[in-house]
């Protein structure tokens, strides 16, 4: 009677691990919208392809200066999608925006799991990743990319779609 009580509550705590710990897909889905921005208050959630489409990025030219946001590097390995956006203002490079999204096939939704921020004037980086585990720490990556977000990307056009 004990060791099937104590197997039964050994397969409950498993099970709630596993339902608590989030799963990601080994195939990332492009057309997945982006978890979390309408908690934040935005009309829509993006798909991830918004934000790899070069004409959803800041492009400002006027007699003020110019502003030029550009995608230095994109890629898809083991289910994890990686992009890296660069921001040039007057034909300076200011800083970078490394972030990385996967699939839940489950939810139908991309989550960001990771964003690091580069000040290229000094090298200095900020990395916020996502722990494996906590929603927590899935907001605080989400928090950070939504912080930054009108640095790198036309607002309008990026929700629009």
């Amino acid at each position: 009677m004990t060791k099937k009580f104590y197997l039964l509550v050994v397969l409950i705590v498993f099970s709630v691990i596993n339902i608590n710990a989030q799963e990601f897909s080994k195939n990332f889905n492009v057309d997945y919208p982006l978890f979390g921005f309408n908690l934040l208050g935005y009309p829509t959630s993006p798909s991830a392809s918004a934000f790899v489409d070069e004409t959803n990025l800041m492009s400002v030219s006027n007699e003020n200066g110019n502003i030029q946001v550009s995608i230095e590097n994109k890629s898809s390995k083991n289910g994890i999608f990686s992009i890296t956006l660069l921001l040039v203002v007057n034909k300076q490079k200011i800083a970078k925006m490394q972030f990385s999204m996967q699939s839940d096939d489950f939810s139908e939704q991309n989550y960001l799991t990771s964003l690091r921020v580069i000040d290229l004037s000094s090298g200095q980086s900020q990395l916020s990743e996502y722990d494996g585990y906590s929603q927590r720490s899935l907001g605080e990556v989400l928090g950070g990319f939504s912080s930054l977000m009108e640095m790198f990307y036309n607002m309008d056009k990026l929700f629009s779609k």
